[in-house]
């Protein structure tokens, strides 16, 4: 390789190639500890990220702010402290920002932190936590506002965790904890949430007068959140004046459930002893029965006019006369029956008008809300009927579907009833998959048994109930011999749920059954090729090259670029017009932009050849017959693309950019300039032509229009 003052070209890592000016290099102060600790390589316990609530750090930043002077925000010198005063009038003030990079589905948080409040009696605190998207709610940016949720408040004007709870009612869990009010540190209160994004559950805790934390209450995550990642803040609906503050501070998100059991319930217990098909419970419909279901926690419904029970408690028989939903309902005394394992419903139904069974409820003071089938309808259908957080509806013959929103009863017309010939053997199963938060159900048609529905539903807060209903006036239905079994009965396995990423942003905005789920394709790259791959770099060319588990699983791949090689040494990649024509003359400029893969050249450059048409397509001048040569002998990092933006040799898949400009080019209404161009470079005082890598231009109104990438 030969190095001298002519035959070396110079090289400029610049921005400004148009000014000809050599950047100045900038040095770059880092903090000494990153702002936030990667997830997966952080023990349980570890501290991700400290809260600035300053959202000038680039990780907590605005997601809506009342911005509208009616307060006043202030924070403490190391931002870790907010505080709203001055506020005159009622209504809701609030500020609250994203964690962009915590991710809610397969991970598990810990937030701690305190709260202040001047003035107890008279105003609310509360602070959130996640978000559910809400289409006719707009954020700041005027876009749809994901709807706060998880409301954690203070002990004092109100002790409550507000919560959505069933479709978009708000429901309330009362204060049970004696908590621990610092009246000499306005009122301070501390508290822990557990956000956990693998169980679909948040914890909320208290610290209590003792200094241990106590739990005030758990609610469900949607298996298909809107928005799926942390949001947190700080807001009050009531007047702050006389000096009354209330504030939010020491907010750290830690990895891992704070509060984790590491002993097993009974119900746990008895689970894991037992083999697939072994039965759990044994349904006896008696007020006493031996399983322990807690018949009347809600009372039979007073629609019910005859409702017996055979004597060995199998069989329940209701009569409604009176058309509506009339019910009984029974809770499982194992509350955590729906976060582990999973298991089926087995029973024979028999109807002659419309009847179902719920499988998962939740009470709410004195109502019941569930989920369920119906078997027989006066229109032979299919129903689904929902209460709470219940979502993905899917018939036989399609997979889940997420087509209709929470709390609403579908119907779907099959035409198709269980097989009532046999009373002593089921009719009817209902999958309960905990891992994957889908209840699927089947039916006896033709001696198989047949998918009917699903339901993807949310997380905790809800219990497993056996909740019979029968609807239309002068029903007779009949339940006998039902039995909930471990395992998946008639599917056989668990669901499996995938949440994949690709060079840290996940491809979809929740995770996916894998069923459903397909291996993503990444964003092609200009010049570039690009490979599908592990973290650790191997190929992936198919989510069966995988092995998951059932329930959630993150899978994080990498998209690598590979740029394509510069044909023959040198090669066009580029074109820019000019943004600012010269309107006296009606002219632009041109600006080709080229790629050369070494040093080891005198100059590069274009061969041009020019035709140039009316806006009838008529040539008005060929110029330069044979082209013109116009060159240069400097290369650079990257060029200018806009007025702020810049595109680097990399990003056009090369070691180095050149350019040259042709000012002066036609610019009226409907005229075409077309280059025909042939890079070129010269070496040892040839110049050799690339016709490998000819390309046709064609500049129309002053706009490049075809045949290489535009940039800029």
């Amino acid at each position: 390789m030969k190095r001298n003052a002519k035959r070396v070209l110079s090289l400029f890592m610049t921005l400004c190639m148009l000014l000809g000016s050599i950047a100045t290099l900038t040095t770059v102060s880092f903090a000494e500890e990153p702002l936030i600790q990667d997830y997966d390589t952080a023990n349980d316990g570890d501290i991700l990220y400290t809260v600035d609530f300053r959202m000038e750090d680039g990780v907590y930043t605005k997601h809506y702010v009342d911005d509208n002077g009616k307060q006043t925000y202030t924070f403490s010198e190391d931002g870790r402290k907010l505080t709203i005063s001055d506020k005159a009038a009622t209504g809701a003030a609030c500020y609250s920002g994203y964690l962009k990079d915590f991710r809610i589905t397969g991970h598990v948080y810990t937030i701690s932190y305190y709260t202040e409040c001047t003035d107890l009696a008279n105003v609310r605190v509360a602070v959130h936590h996640y978000v559910e998207t809400y289409a006719d709610r707009k954020n700041n940016s005027g876009t749809t506002e994901l709807y706060r949720l998880g409301l954690n408040t203070q002990k004092g004007k109100t002790n409550l965790i507000n919560y959505i709870a069933n479709g978009t009612n708000r429901e309330n869990t009362a204060n049970s904890v004696d908590r621990k009010v610092d009246a000499d540190n306005n009122n301070r209160q501390y508290f822990k949430v557990v956000v956990d994004g693998v169980n679909l559950v948040t914890k909320y805790y208290a610290m209590d007068k003792t200094g241990a934390y106590a739990l005030l209450g758990e609610v469900a995550i949607d298996s298909n959140i809107g928005y799926n990642s942390l949001v947190t803040g700080l807001f009050t609906y009531d007047t702050l004046v006389d000096g009354d503050v209330i504030s939010l501070g020491d907010m750290t998100i830690a990895k891992g459930d704070a509060f984790k059991r590491t002993e097993k319930t009974a119900y746990e217990q008895k689970y894991d002893a037992a083999a697939n098909g072994d039965v759990l419970y044994d349904v006896n419909f008696k007020a006493d029965n031996a399983a322990g279901i807690q018949w009347g926690d809600l009372a039979s419904s007073a629609l019910l006019t005859d409702t017996s029970i055979s004597e060995d408690g199998k069989t329940l028989l209701m009569n409604s006369a009176t058309a509506g939903a009339q019910r009984i309902s029974g809770f499982l005394p194992a509350r955590e029956m729906i976060r582990y394992g999973s298991y089926t419903y087995e029973f024979f139904v028999d109807s002659g008008n419309r009847t179902g069974l719920n499988v998962l409820g939740f009470k709410t003071g004195t109502s019941a809300y569930g989920m369920g089938f119906c078997y027989f309808n006066t229109d032979s259908a299919i129903q689904f009927v929902a209460g709470g957080n219940f979502l993905k509806l899917g018939q036989m013959d399609k997979p889940l579907e997420d087509s209709y929103g929470r709390s609403q009863a579908i119907s779907y017309v099959k035409n198709v009833t269980p097989d009532t010939s046999d009373p002593t053997k089921p009719n009817v199963k209902i999958e309960v998959d905990t891992k994957a938060c889908v209840i699927t159900n089947y039916l006896l048609i033709d001696g198989a048994f047949v998918k009917t529905a699903a339901i993807r539903y949310g997380g905790a807060s809800h219990v497993a109930v056996v909740y019979p209903y029968a609807y239309n006036a002068n029903t007779n239905a009949s339940y006998s011999n039902m039995v909930i079994k471990k395992g998946l009965s008639v599917s056989g396995a668990e669901g499996v749920l995938v949440d994949i990423s690709v060079n840290g942003k996940y491809t979809t905005s929740n995770p996916t059954l894998l069923a459903d789920a397909t291996l993503p394709v990444p964003a092609e790259k200009a010049y570039h090729t690009v490979v599908l791959t592990t973290m650790d770099g191997a190929p992936v060319t198919s989510l069966e090259q995988f092995t998951f588990q059932a329930g959630m699983n993150v899978l994080k791949l990498k998209a690598v670029y590979t740029p394509v090689a510069v044909k023959n040494n040198v090669e066009l990649r580029g074109i820019q017009t000019s943004l600012t024509p010269n309107t006296e003359n009606n002219t632009t400029s041109v600006r080709f932009i080229g790629a050369v893969d070494s040093l080891d050249f005198d100059a590069v450059g274009f061969n041009l050849y020019v035709v140039y048409k009316d806006q009838n397509g008529n040539v008005i001048e060929t110029a330069n017959e044979d082209g013109v040569n116009k060159g240069t002998s400097s290369v650079y990092g990257s060029v200018l693309a806009g007025v702020d933006a810049a595109v680097t040799a990399t990003d056009l898949g090369t070691n180095y950019l050149y350019a040259v400009t042709v000012n002066n080019v036609p610019n009226g209404e409907g005229v075409q300039v077309d280059f025909y161009v042939v890079p070129y470079y010269v070496v040892n005082g040839e110049t050799v032509l690339s016709y490998e890598n000819e390309a046709v231009c064609s500049i129309v109104n002053g706009e490049y229009v075809k045949n290489a990438p535009a940039i800029g």
